[in-house]
């Protein structure tokens, strides 16, 4: 092999390795932007939550920093009760068939904040379906600082429990 044929054969493995070097510095840099898009999205997800308002925090299927459990029973005769309370780090609202009762989220003064209807259906569809007299409903609503009570109203009466 002649000097000239192999500073040809040097020149050619150097521009292979220059190339194999761009492209991998363009995978590697591809790829790091994308988890930094990933990365940021799901921090604004879940993250963008607490200066969120309670109609952004409605929005269903999107994940929102502070949110409340509500655990209440809707009775068939009587007025609901509502048994639990708790403040969640975060959560997605509660998607609900509409109907006549709604379930609220109250200030101090009683305003309401945030209110979402719900329909009940008293039956358990087992083989045959039976009848119920009461079902337990869980529902995940917004939550902030002003928040001080919830509120379920059925067309059988009203509960109201405070936010602690």
């Amino acid at each position: 092999m002649s000097d000239r044929d192999g500073a040809n054969a040097n020149a050619v493995e150097s521009t292979k390795s220059g190339r194999r070097f761009a492209r991998t510095w363009r995978i590697d840099l591809a790829a790091g932007v994308l988890v930094a898009l990933l990365a940021g999205l799901a921090f604004r997800e879940v993250a963008g939550g607490q200066g969120a308002t309670f109609e952004e925090k409605g929005e269903p299927f999107k994940t929102h920093a502070n949110m409340l459990l509500v655990r209440a029973t809707i009775n068939r005769d009587t007025p609901p009760a509502i048994e639990r309370v708790e403040k969640l780090a975060q959560g997605r609202v509660t998607q609900l068939l509409p109907g006549p009762n709604k379930v609220e989220v109250l200030d101090e003064a009683g305003n309401v904040l945030y209110s979402q209807s719900f329909g009940v259906r008293f039956l358990l569809t087992t083989d045959p379906p039976r009848d119920l007299e009461s079902v337990t409903a869980l529902f995940v609503l917004p939550y902030d600082e002003k928040v001080k009570s919830v509120r379920v109203t059925t067309e059988k009466g009203a509960a109201e429990a405070p936010v602690e």
